[in-house]
């Protein structure tokens, strides 16, 4: 487009500019060609397009979000007596006009929908009604090993149409792996994966000495499952300033969205929804036998897609907190006004943001155990950490009453609700009815959940165990898109070799550094020998979080510096490079980051200064160090 067509269109008002041109070729007149021009995405911030929706809504201030930081003044509850402020939840088993559901067909013909129109509305947005369609093209396949069975990885991109509004396009990210000697179509687990074209994602566990334990992929194969990881990022944006692109730009034609527009999380679990469309094609999977998994943000995505798209067979909820299978209404952790604040607003449709003022969550339509019966009477696992090493902002106990409050759906369907409303001691499971429930004693991670969640999943998915098959590959027919395979010697017998196995930094002496991270919890002396393994192997290091704000500038203007300094002396003992690493985004930030002193979101102005700030005190006190 020319730059005076931009301008024709600014002047005229014109969203979508059709031009009528008449070439000449040598002196002969043509017939006019047709040229329509898209006008590009509204440029927004997450700040500026949060304001313009609290404008639209006609809310003044919000209130403050809570700290993640225990020392705050304003830090998250984590004292269970103060949790329920509003006690009462709604009852996913009487309708709008009081009446009691006594039924499956009064469940599914008028209550269902009646919740389901009040999460469209007021939680996650409502999606199009003519959504475009997805072409979805293979674009390669390999053939290789995953521990120590054969598999088949298709790389897909599912081509989303933009007839209707070119400026935007929107290409999904998918591969599906299969065992390859399967010898009927496998049960398929999706999940949203973190990154790029993947093959594993953050948060496996390290093995106790002596046995290296297998990973989800290779649990799931053992089983003779197959699965699948869709990039959600490659559907949506995980930020406000991407609302105006993705699929939710190209549906609105590059414009903001109206306060029951869809949100990041309905947009997912849509992606999640087209992924299975093309599963359904795909001989080697089960399309009967599919189910969802998703960690932290992504468990959020899980549960939506889960209760909206019923296809899907099981879900594997993980970790995922407030927005997710978490009871709204409790304030312990991340609670509602965070979620409705400028960093993660967009996960949700506009409408959300007025339950952080000037409403409360308690004048929310409904709450997320019915997110959870609208799974009903589909198996459904909850799974979360230890809140001494995942913490408490999840709030297990808040998701774990999710699934304790859809159970009367769930026992009104003829299933089995989780049966107790205790909550149960770390490591025990509740697997008995369709409504799971595992509290690990790990971290922010799905993965110590897995083996509960096969033998659970093992009722309704009926698979046959996939035998080790190694095969040879050439170097040409390398994965270069999912997991390195790992030896099945390494699989099944460590024997603590890696205490005695030549350093790995040795073996790239001067050629490059080879690096990790060091997280908080070893700079806090909490996970014994993660530093002394990181050392030995490892010529550079870079700090997880501790030079993020949210581990260093708790409270405006007040730093600490005790997990960065010690970062930094054990590199310096050690003669290990350390490599920068962001020190300012959305996420490992406090409320205070992004509000003003008046407790309205802070402008573009404020923000900036307190991020030069940050950076301009980490900077100048590491400088000639990092």
């Amino acid at each position: 487009m020319t730059t005076a067509m931009k301008h024709l269109m600014g002047w005229c008002g014109i969203g979508t500019l059709s031009l009528a041109i008449a070439p000449l070729v040598g002196s002969a007149y043509q017939a006019p060609v047709a040229i329509t021009v898209s006008p590009s995405p509204t440029a927004i911030t997450a700040e500026s397009d949060h304001r313009m929706m609290m404008d639209t809504l006609k809310i003044t201030s919000l209130r403050r979000g809570a700290d993640s930081d225990p020392k705050s003044p304003f830090a998250a509850n984590t004292d269970e007596s103060k949790a329920t402020p509003y006690p009462n939840l709604p009852d996913p088993l009487t309708l709008k006009n009081g009446k009691k559901v006594t039924s499956s067909k009064i469940w599914r013909d008028q209550r269902r929908p009646e919740i389901v129109e009040d999460f469209d509305r007021e939680i996650y947005g409502r999606m199009p009604a003519n959504t475009p369609k997805v072409k979805w093209e293979v674009v390669g396949t390999t053939q290789d090993m995953n521990g120590d069975i054969s598999v088949t990885t298709k790389k897909l991109v599912g081509h989303v149409d933009n007839s209707a509004y070119p400026a935007v396009t929107v290409d999904i990210q998918l591969t599906v792996t299969t065992p390859t000697n399967a010898t009927k179509p496998v049960p398929m687990m999706m999940e949203f994966g973190f990154g790029g074209f993947p093959g594993r994602r953050p948060g496996t566990v390290t093995p106790p000495s002596g046995t290296a334990a297998p990973d989800w992929q290779q649990q799931l194969l053992a089983k003779g499952w197959g699965y699948a990881i869709l990039m959600p990022n490659s559907v949506q944006a995980d930020n406000g300033a991407g609302l105006t692109q993705g699929i939710i730009g190209l549906c609105n034609k590059g414009r903001a969205r109206k306060p029951d527009d869809w949100g990041a999380l309905r947009a997912w679990a849509w992606g999640a929804s087209r992924a299975l469309d093309y599963l359904e094609t795909d001989k080697a999977v089960n399309a009967k036998q599919i189910g969802i998994e998703g960690l932290s943000r992504y468990g959020k995505a899980a549960a939506v897609a889960m209760a909206y798209d019923p296809r899907f067979a099981i879900a594997f909820i993980g970790s995922s907190g407030e927005g997710g299978v978490k009871i709204h209404r409790r304030d312990f952790g991340e609670k509602v006004e965070n979620v409705a604040s400028s960093g993660e607003y967009h996960w949700m449709a506009g409408n959300f943001i007025k339950y952080a003022g000037p409403l409360t969550p308690n004048d929310l339509p409904v709450d997320s155990h019915e997110l959870v019966a609208l799974c009903a009477p589909r198996p459904v696992f909850i799974g979360s950490g230890s809140p001494q090493v995942e913490g408490n902002w999840v709030d297990a106990k808040g998701m774990f009453l999710g699934g304790v409050g859809a159970g009367p759906v769930y026992k009104l369907l003829g299933k089995k609700d989780m049966g107790t409303t205790e909550m149960p001691p770390i490591e025990t499971p509740l697997i008995d009815g369709e409504i799971a429930f595992r509290q690990h004693a790990g971290g922010h991670t799905n993965a110590p959940n897995w083996a509960t969640f096969l033998t659970f999943a093992s009722r309704y998915i009926k698979a046959t165990p996939t035998a080790a098959a190694p095969v040879k590959t050439s170097s040409a027919n390398r994965r270069t898109n999912v997991s390195p395979a790992i030896p099945a010697t390494l699989q099944r017998k460590v024997d603590k070799t890696i205490e005695t196995i030549s350093p790995l930094k040795d073996a790239f002496k001067n050629k490059f550094l080879i690096g990790t991270i060091l997280s908080n919890a070893a700079l806090e002396s909490r996970a014994p020998g993660e530093v002394d393994l990181a050392l030995t192997h490892f010529d550079a290091v870079t700090a997880e979080n501790s030079m993020k704000p949210d581990a260093m500038q708790p409270r405006e203007g007040e730093f600490t510096f005790a997990d960065s300094d010690k970062l930094m002396e054990i590199a310096s003992k050690s003669d290990a490079t350390v490599v920068g690493h962001t020190l300012v985004w959305h996420s490992q930030t406090p409320a205070w980051f992004f509000q003003g002193p008046d407790g309205k979101p802070a402008d573009r102005a404020l923000a900036l200064a307190r991020m030069r700030k940050h950076i301009a005190t980490v900077v100048g006190r590491y400088k000639s160090r990092i």
